[in-house]
């Protein structure tokens, strides 16, 4: 399925010393939206959303601006991230209707992508795309509007049906879709039988 797809990509790029920076865009145990550009930006930076304290955040964040130029729109990324924001970074968020800060968050994450990439190549992975929000969408747009050659793959599943935003407009062009049809009787055995280590099993389960 989509999963084994993913896990399969991630492995290739793995072996092309590519780094993934994986993303869901539900949350399994209770099947509601979680924050997915939130997550996008803890993996982006290679810390855990649990784990990390919000010092730590804070500091990979920052210097992650500061190495775009961009420190003051540092406080973009730590609302995403649901930090506490001190008084004067309050302020500075405030200057932004929601429209603006969801199209500067998805722009400067898409830069940060872009010099990460340069470094080292990235495998940027969205799964269940269907549960989008749309600051997700936004990000998918800015990342479509890469100029010129680009050190990152992007791979997203989907159910079947998945209608994009009328503004993306840069994304459905660069959009490659593969549909995944179910498996012939055949291979679904034998995936089965490589699951089960050759086990017999009723196939009729």
């Amino acid at each position: 399925g989509k999963s084994t797809l993913v896990d399969e990509a991630g492995i290739t790029a793995a072996t092309a010393g590519c780094r993934e920076v994986r993303t869901h865009c539900v949350d399994y145990a209770q099947v509601q939206r979680e924050a997915p550009v939130g997550r996008f930006i803890t993996a982006l930076a290679g810390l855990s959303p649990v784990g990390d304290t919000v010092s730590r955040l804070r500091s990979v964040v920052r210097a992650a601006c500061e190495r775009l130029g961009q420190c003051d729109a540092s406080v973009l990324l730590l609302d995403a991230l649901d930090i506490p924001l001190v008084d004067e970074e309050r302020a500075h968020l405030s200057r932004y209707t929601a429209n603006q800060l969801q199209a500067s968050r998805a722009a400067l994450l898409a830069d940060w992508v872009r010099a990460d990439a340069m470094e080292n190549p990235l495998l940027l992975v969205f799964e269940d795309l269907h549960w989008a929000s749309d600051d997700v969408f936004e990000l998918l747009e800015h990342l479509s509007k890469t100029e010129g050659p680009q050190q990152f793959t992007v791979l997203a599943t989907s159910r079947p049906g998945l209608t994009l935003p009328d503004a993306c407009t840069a994304l459905r062009q660069a959009l490659t879709e593969l549909e995944l049809g179910p498996l012939a009787s055949q291979d679904a055995r034998k995936l089965a039988l490589l699951l089960s280590e050759g086990r017999r099993q009723p196939w009729a389960v």
